[in-house]
């Protein structure tokens, strides 16, 4: 795909595809607009997942923006492919870690990296439903 766009890695979990970027690339664009031109270019595309730096309680921040231009609050298949990714810095290789997703911080660890495919363990919240 070649776009005018940042560097965006395309990830599949459990059966969800992402683009995954850092936020400081998306400059001023929209969050909404960007992920609306990649579905444009990848229709399997569910959506955007933008990682920055979390604080002093979390490793990182990611934002979900789905595939329509909307805000998730939370995404386990796209925590699970964060978590693979960031894992491979060497400063998080091989140990547990926090990220924030909307309200919840979660705990995550790659328990397995076999290149192109790992298996990430990650303490979801409580599942809520609403009439």
């Amino acid at each position: 795909m070649s776009l005018d766009a940042p560097d965006i890695a395309v990830m599949e979990g459990t059966g969800n595809r992402f683009g995954i970027m850092v936020r400081s690339q998306l400059g001023d664009r929209s969050p909404a607009s960007l992920v609306r031109e990649l579905v444009s270019h990848d229709p399997e595309l569910d959506g955007l997942l933008l990682v920055s730096r979390g604080d002093s309680e979390k490793d990182l921040r990611v934002d979900v923006i789905n595939a329509d231009g909307s805000v998730a609050g939370m995404c386990g298949n796209g925590l699970r492919c964060v978590a693979f990714l960031a894992a491979r810095d060497p400063g998080r290789a091989g140990r547990s870690f926090r990220i924030r997703m909307g309200d919840h911080a979660l705990a995550v660890r790659v328990l397995k990296d076999e290149g192109t495919r790992g298996l990430v363990y990650a303490r979801l919240p409580e599942p809520r439903v609403s009439p």
